[in-house]
């Protein structure tokens, strides 16, 4: 069955309603086959099973798309990513791993990926999923809402896993590991380096999607959207000033 081409122009996620088709084409696929072997097939592998040449040289290990397996999204846990959950990982990279930013290919590029990224994971051809509810912007961050998000961080458990002071030595983090058996490292808050992005927006959604395939759960059930926020707000005053 051939695939509906979708002429309408790519906007986020929550324009879609629900059951509407991805906005990538068949055209974008078959676009993007050189332009992901040529980027991303080193690392990723040809048919997207993270086995590329390079992937025994990297760790975290490159991202199996065939598992059907995305931790950053804006989705609720458990569900697909959205297209522009794929596109903001392209585009922004993954820091604090081998995965850069592809901010210097064209957006039509960055958007032949998606479609190959989609089509490896089997989901190009499923409905455009529906993230949760965009969260607006950040309140205002103040001596208040930090301490509200203190109590939030023990209230949690976050102190298990990430410890006290949120540099990722609390009593369970070396018993952790991934889906797969893998071993795997808490995030130090005090090093200020997040995978899906520092912003403040970008913390949020971690805790309220969580990071499906690691022990890292979804939040959305036990916080409200006031409570996320201050949790995001003591997270960000746990990161040192680093002299450089």
């Amino acid at each position: 069955m051939n695939r509906l081409l979708v002429v309408l122009a790519l906007a986020a996620p929550a324009a879609f309603a629900d059951g509407a088709p991805r906005p990538l084409t068949e055209r974008d696929l078959k676009a993007g086959r050189a332009v992901y072997l040529r980027e991303c097939a080193a690392c990723h592998g040809e048919r997207g099973a993270g086995d590329g040449t390079g992937a025994a040289f990297i760790d975290p290990k490159p991202r199996n798309f065939t598992k059907k397996m995305f931790k950053l999204r804006t989705t609720p846990s458990g569900e697909a990513p959205a297209t522009s959950d794929i596109l903001h990982t392209i585009e922004r990279g993954i820091p604090g791993t081998a995965m850069p930013s592809f901010s210097f290919l064209s957006e039509e590029e960055r958007r032949q990926l998606a479609a190959g990224v989609l089509e490896f994971a089997d989901m190009l051809d499923a409905p455009e999923p529906t993230p949760i509810k965009d969260p607006g912007a950040p309140p205002a961050m103040n001596a208040a809402t930090v301490a509200k998000g203190k109590q939030v961080y023990e209230a949690l458990g976050c102190a298990a896993c990430h410890g006290a002071g949120g540099k990722g030595d609390g009593p369970s983090a070396k018993t952790l590991a991934d889906d797969d058996g893998v071993p795997i490292k808490v995030r130090d808050f005090t090093a200020g380096t997040y995978r899906g992005g520092a912003e403040r927006k970008d913390l949020y959604y971690r805790f309220t999607t969580g990071l499906d395939g690691t022990p890292m759960p979804s939040f959305s059930d036990l916080l409200q959207p006031a409570e996320a926020w201050d949790l995001v707000h003591f997270l960000r005053t746990l990161q040192v000033q680093r002299r450089h």
